[in-house]
């Protein structure tokens, strides 16, 4: 049977034997159908005919096997009475006669020439005298020189046929009809040629030289092949009166026009606010000093993360999500992104201050001296790129921009703000119980505030006002048990956050129903202080998506695309056009507007921006006194080569881990993660599932906060491999046991060596000095007591777990430690179970 003929009686909704095939014992026949096999067979449907010492084979008993893939075909398994011989026999499928014995009727709805399919019983024993079959007669193949692939060898192997088939033709003048078509054929041949090539270039990375073919190969193997990405700012504008900035009717330049007025040069580098909300400048935000404290506080240090500012006036109006730019005279600037802003007041001279505080990602990078440091608060964050009229013709190049803010960074900072609800509900209420007592009681708006928090009844309330101080301690001490239900919803908020899903502005809605108005803010997607660290303000170019502006939104795959979804595709060509593939057909009349710009031209240096390009028809912004931007701009990168996505897209399924097969495989996960120094994982069998138990050790801390071990549980939930368990803890402690004997020499204070001798050997146990299955060596132990200046010998007397006894590590020279353990000395008498250090002086000569 012919493949296009099985094809044409599929189309149809035909039926039809296809062919069947035998068992070892000849008792069960497999008849594969052309499609469905209907399901009222029986055994009076099957018709054996044939055979030369055994016929009349019957079928006792059929059962029909249905595909569970609709492109393959259903089977009939058929069990005989016994037997054939090696002759041929042929199975049909009839309609049954009145005694439900097989007919001469066609099944209905079986193709007229499949109605049957000729077997044996015996294919591997022949009969020796059947004649063979009659093959069917076709004229000879004609000879075709099938490497002909240009123009004119075609051209020659037509005419040559031509010759063969019409030797009356000789005429070979172009003008000749004959010749002409000939020509015609072999130039359409030679197009139909270069096709093929073409396809078969660009069906496989190493040979595909169009960018377009490349991008998709690399997609299959979940390579993010980039085209680029725009350059991002932070640019600092002086104001000398209050001045809103609206989105759309401003932008920067690097070069050419004038403050004030559009700028007309294409070659000038222009930036766009990335923020779409209004941008509210103040002049005293433009150099604000900062608070020592009266000289106690001089600088701060490399890795401060908080820092107190001069209020004078209580004129300053800093909020979370604010970008501040701390700019040191001799030279050293970095940006943050404000937590928090709390303003106080310096009881010891008066001075109004304003706290505040940024993310750990933004802690300085170098220290700071205030007496010669500023804060620049009218920060603006930009980025390089020019929106253009939408009827603009001609090629362009459209920019490429990360998504500000990252989705990541949003469902961070919603799962943390949710996590710390609590003990903001718990503190809130401790500082209304103290300050009730300094005062007459409770206004009506604290009242109503811990009615909305603890649903408190008309009594209750009626307490608050009466005896606010008892009815507060009453709240505070049962806080715990009447926001529980409150609290099992937070923490199904923050695993969702965690795990990758924006919470819409409806949640922000049930948290100031369920909790306040207070405890909803900075919760919405759209608030600032979600935005992100600044550190992470250049993005990752593989991210990156076209700058497209309208009612279609741009996507890196039309994978997940519904078909009511407004989404595109846009497919950068080797000439730096943007093609776009939709995921439905777009409406006539469908425009797209875009934005032009990007790549690595877009990263200038500090001081470069100098503008500010106003789209206003009343020109300029007088009370716009200054521009620059005190850092250089970060993040523009050109397209990604082709050449060097063919060498690292076949490496990069080996870089990157998509799952967790290993104990290993979790262990690297989890120490990708913020805030884990290491970690380490094993995998046990529990008798019923296999459970990964990872431990975290945290940096920077002995034992991990629970907010961080849930969200190490719901990252590497993604990785997890079907059948696993996931477990995560804190990493084992291991307390240690250790006495250090060291020998003075003369001359140095007992005093002194004592404590550094308890400093260095201490530093030794520090939370990021050791980590899983870090073993204790007394060589190193007693190199540290001996370096320290005095001690003339030393010696580790004891090492040994806190009370258990002693296992022989001293003799061995080294204290073995677990996979998931770590060791443990902190020596501190308010915690003994935490290790303990005893260090024995002697002099010499005792």
């Amino acid at each position: 049977m012919s493949d296009r003929r099985r094809a044409a009686i599929r189309a149809a909704g035909h039926n039809g034997v296809d062919e069947v095939e035998v068992s070892d014992d000849g008792l069960r026949l497999s008849v594969t159908f052309l499609g469905r096999a209907p399901d009222d067979l029986e055994p009076g449907n099957v018709r054996i005919d044939g055979g030369r010492r055994i016929t009349g084979v019957t079928a006792v008993a059929v059962e029909v096997e249905h595909a569970d893939d609709p492109e393959l075909d259903d089977r009939l398994h058929v069990t005989v009475d016994r037997a054939g011989d090696t002759s041929r026999y042929r199975l049909s499928i009839v309609e049954p006669d009145l005694y439900g014995r097989p007919g001469d009727t066609p099944y209905p709805g079986f193709d007229q020439r499949y109605l049957s399919a000729t077997f044996r019983f015996r294919p591997q024993c022949p009969a020796p005298f059947e004649p063979p079959e009659p093959e069917p007669m076709s004229p000879p193949a004609p000879v075709i020189d099938y490497t002909a692939r240009d123009y004119d060898t075609i051209r020659r192997l037509l005419l040559d046929r031509m010759a063969l088939t019409i030797p009356a033709w000789v005429e070979r003048g172009p003008v000749d009809l004959g010749v002409a078509l000939v020509e015609l054929l072999a130039y359409t041949a030679d197009q139909i040629s270069y096709q093929q090539d073409a396809v078969a270039t660009e069906a496989y990375l190493d040979t595909a030289r169009h960018r377009v073919s490349v991008r998709r190969h690399t997609r299959l193997i979940d390579y993010p092949m980039h085209d680029g990405a725009n350059a991002r700012v932070v640019v600092v504008v002086d104001v000398a009166e209050p001045v809103t900035l609206r989105p759309g009717e401003y932008r920067f330049a690097a070069a050419g026009g004038h403050r004030g007025s559009v700028i007309e040069d294409e070659n000038a580098l222009i930036f766009e606010p990335l923020d779409r909300r209004p941008a509210r400048l103040w002049p005293e935000h433009n150099a604000i000093r900062f608070w020592t404290w009266e000289g106690d506080q001089p600088s701060l240090p490399a890795g401060a993360t908080a820092a107190t500012l001069r209020d004078d006036d209580r004129c300053l109006r800093l909020r979370p999500g604010d970008v501040l730019v701390l700019e040191e005279t001799r030279g050293h600037r970095q940006a943050v992104r404000l937590l928090s802003a709390t303003p106080g007041t310096d009881r010891l001279s008066g001075q109004t201050i304003v706290e505040v505080t940024w993310a750990d990602e933004d802690a300085l990078t170098h220290g700071l001296d205030l007496d010669e440091s500023v804060a620049r608060g009218n920060a603006i964050l930009a980025d390089h790129g020019r929106t253009v009229p939408v009827t603009t013709s001609g090629p362009r190049w459209v920019t490429q921009a990360v998504p500000y803010p990252l989705p990541a960074h949003v469902c961070a900072g919603q799962a943390a703000h949710l996590a710390g609800i609590p003990d903001r509900a718990r503190e809130r209420l401790t500082a209304l119980w103290r300050s009730a007592g300094d005062r007459t009681g409770l206004s009506d708006t604290e009242v109503d505030e811990l009615t909305v928090l603890f649903d408190l009844s008309y009594g209750v309330r009626t307490a608050l006002r009466e005896e606010p101080v008892r009815t507060l301690r009453h709240l505070l001490h049962r806080a715990d048990r009447l926001l529980a239900a409150k609290r099992r919803r937070l923490d199904v908020l923050a695993a969702r956050a965690r795990a990758g899903t924006i919470l819409g502005d409806h949640v922000a809605e049930e948290i100031a129903q369920t909790w306040g108005d207070r405890y909803a803010d900075g919760l919405r997607p759209g608030d600032p202080v979600l935005a992100g660290p600044i550190s992470a303000l250049a993005g990752d170019p593989a991210q990156a998506l076209p700058a497209l502006r309208g009612d279609w939104k741009p996507r890196r795959d039309l994978l997940d695309s519904g078909p009511r979804d407004r989404h595109v595709v846009g497919e950068l060509t080797d000439d730096g056009r943007l093609r776009l593939r939709f995921n439905t057909t777009p409406p006539p009349g469908t425009e797209i507007g875009y934005r032009i710009g990007g790549g690595t031209a877009g990263n200038v240096g500090a001081e470069a921006i100098t503008h500010l390009v106003t789209c206003r028809d009343d020109g300029g912004i007088p009370a716009v006194t200054g521009v620059r931007n005190p850092l250089p701009a970060v993040g523009g990168a050109d397209p990604e080569p082709v050449d060097r996505v063919r060498r690292l897209a076949p490496l990069d399924l080996r870089r990157k881990k998509r799952r967790a097969i290993t104990a290993a495989d979790y262990a690297e996960l989890a120490s990708a993660l913020p805030g884990v120094q290491r970690a380490a994982a094993e995998i046990r069998w529990t008798g019923g599932t296999a459970e990964a138990h990872v431990a975290i050790d945290a940096r920077g801390s002995a034992d991990p906060s629970q907010r961080l071990l849930d969200e190490v549980a719901d990252r590497l939930e993604a990785y997890r491999r079907i059948g696993h368990d996931l477990v995560v803890t804190p990493a084992r402690p291991v307390p240690l046991d250790i006495v250090v004997e060291v020998c003075a020499a003369p001359g140095h204070q007992h005093g002194r060596i004592l404590a550094d001798l308890h400093r260095k050997l201490l530093a030794a146990f520090r939370p990021d000095a050791l980590t899983f299955g870090d073993p204790v060596r007394v060589s190193r132990l007693t190199a540290l007591a001996a370096s320290v200046p005095g001690v003339r010998t030393a010696r580790v007397t004891r090492l040994r777990r806190l009370s258990a006894p002693d296992a022989g590590e001293l003799a061995a020279g080294l204290l073995r430690l677990g996979p998931l353990e770590v060791a443990r000395c902190d020596n501190d008498p308010d915690r003994p179970e935490n290790g303990r250090l005893e260090t024995v002086l002697t002099e010499e000569g005792d």
